[in-house]
């Protein structure tokens, strides 16, 4: 289903592969100060990449009408996950609490010191782009740094827990609990 384009300044407006910088009411601060992470949020197959972040995410579903919209938009965010490895996909793997299906791994980044790198997989597209939505306050962050992030003001900001039904909102909370278990694990001395 093409996305409902009510809004010419939207993301999905013209479809989100040919969408430029300064195309969409992005502020310019929101893009400055990104670290190596955020890369991992550009789409590839854009023209001219855009960092998709925390503040550049909250920017976007501010201007998208519907929530029809919004899944859309979150959707197309799981094609910026890191891809899982077949060995990845193990039950070892699996968040517990998630109806669907839906893997998440994390290592630290060799060279970066202490930046911790999240890899998830989801069976459904919906909830791959969810996974790729809650990852974003983490992603790239020491795992003290994981530990001490509260994603919640971000996730209310998005209207995630008026947006969701109950048994989403119950696996988000799983899959949270784990991003945060990763990254107790490495300050333990994994």
């Amino acid at each position: 289903m093409a996305p409902v384009d009510h809004n010419p300044r939207s993301p999905l407006a013209g479809g989100w592969s040919t969408v430029q910088a300064g195309s969409w009411p992005v502020a310019e601060s929101a893009t400055q100060h990104l670290s190596p992470a955020d890369s991992m949020w550009f789409r590839s197959d854009s023209p001219k990449r855009i960092p998709m972040d925390t503040h550049t995410l909250i920017d976007a579903f501010e201007h998208l009408d519907t929530w029809e919209e919004r899944y859309e938009l979150i959707s197309e965010l799981s094609r910026g996950l890191l891809p899982l490895t077949a060995s990845d996909r193990i039950d070892a793997n699996l968040i517990k609490g998630c109806d669907t299906r839906t893997w998440l791994t994390g290592q630290l980044v060799p060279g970066t010191g202490s930046q911790l790198e999240y890899r998830a997989e989801a069976e459904g597209p919906l909830v791959q782009g969810l996974t790729a939505v809650l990852l974003m306050p983490f992603q790239g962050k020491s795992p003290e740094e994981v530990l001490a992030t509260d994603p919640y003001p971000f996730i209310r900001r998005l209207g995630l827990e008026s947006g969701l039904s109950a048994k989403r909102q119950a696996g988000m909370q799983a899959f949270i609990e784990r991003v945060k278990a990763i990254a107790a694990r490495y300050c333990d001395g994994e």
